[in-house]
């Protein structure tokens, strides 16, 4: 009797361990160049990646090939917005951030509400209570509404060197101010006027939105297909992606975007030298392309040369570049396929 009594006792503490070993049920997920976040359904952020500037906000300075709880974070944000090195983000409209401020990063706005937030690089933009752009970083420290936007925005999308935003009023349009050398931000001159936007992502040199009627245009850089019109040739004016079904989130990083589509599955396009397409090959793409045994994505999340995909049974798979560990899936191999993110306690 004692000794069943011991088995006993040393199989619920094993399947206790191994519960403890299921990553924990995520309700956000955000991706970028060299870090990750999420929210879980415990409470809270947890982050992983590079942190050399403290950008996992776990008090430390140590990379964490693992998700980390963000001891800087007053519990589960309602937006975040993951920068180089620094990482902001939303609790109740007002603004946090933490990591790297050599280039006033960290110089976030106080005494107002926000309700959007979004990041690239050094920068991080927000949406008041007015809902005009303000941006502060990147050598910055005042905060400051780009030429070209000083308009009441509904959508706000960051990338490197420009600022992108939605319009309703007076008119429907899409104005984007920064970097023009590939035609990404057109000049400063209105897209997709009259069009309903639903969405809108940038990438490293180029931007994408995504239309009421669930099709997806693309404008700027094209030299490695990630307009996904079926060809390399860059565009100021936006390009319909070709063949790609009905979308409900667009997102892009730095040469691929990806779009999570009706039936919550995924399709990107664009480079591919570090595996952004999951499609078993290093082979660029002008056309979406399925990501083959990725099914139930519910939220969609880019950055650097990598992707997430949160899925509906509460976990998150993560594929290409992974050298600082933003994979969270406890290596630093870029991931030829979507990879859970896992928990710290797998290890053991």
């Amino acid at each position: 009797m004692r000794r069943a009594a011991i088995a006993l006792a040393i199989t619920a503490v094993a399947l206790a361990g191994c519960k403890r070993q299921k990553p924990p049920a995520m309700t956000r997920v955000w991706l970028g160049a060299y870090h990750g976040c999420a929210t879980v359904k415990s409470g809270g952020l947890e982050c992983w990646g590079a942190n050399d500037a403290g950008q996992l906000g776990d008090g430390t300075k140590t990379q964490s090939l693992f998700p980390v709880r963000v001891t800087a974070s007053p519990g589960a944000p309602e937006e975040l917005a993951i920068g180089a090195r620094h990482t902001c983000g939303l609790y109740a409209k007002q603004i946090r951030c933490w990591g790297d401020d050599s280039r006033h990063q960290l110089a976030a706005p106080t005494g107002a509400t926000f309700t959007v937030i979004a990041a690239a690089g050094d920068r991080t933009c927000t949406l008041g209570a007015l809902g005009v752009p303000q941006c502060w970083g990147d050598g910055h420290e005042a905060l400051a509404t780009p030429d070209g936007l000083m308009r009441s925005a509904s959508l706000l999308a960051v990338g490197p060197g420009r600022v992108c935003a939605a319009f309703v009023a007076p008119t429907h349009d899409v104005r984007c101010n920064g970097s023009d050398d590939r035609g990404q931000s057109a000049g400063q001159k209105p897209v997709l006027v009259g069009a309903s936007i639903k969405g809108l992502a940038a990438g490293g040199q180029h931007t994408c939105a995504l239309l009421e009627d669930g099709s997806v245009q693309c404008w700027g850089d094209n030299a490695l297909g990630q307009l996904g019109d079926g060809s390399t040739t860059g565009s100021a004016a936006p390009v319909l992606v070709h063949g790609l079904p009905a979308a409900v989130e667009i997102r892009a990083n730095d040469r691929t975007t990806c779009a999570r589509l009706w039936n919550n599955t995924v399709a990107c396009w664009g480079a591919n030298d570090f595996h952004q397409l999951a499609n078993g090959t290093t082979e660029a793409s002008a056309r979406p392309q399925p990501l083959s045994g990725l099914v139930g994505a519910i939220e969609l999340s880019l950055g650097g040369e990598g992707a997430c995909a949160r899925l509906a049974e509460g976990g998150a798979r993560c594929w290409g570049r992974n050298q600082a560990g933003q994979m969270g899936d406890g290596s630093t191999a870029d991931h030829d396929v979507p990879m859970p993110v896992r928990s710290p306690l797998a290890k053991k």
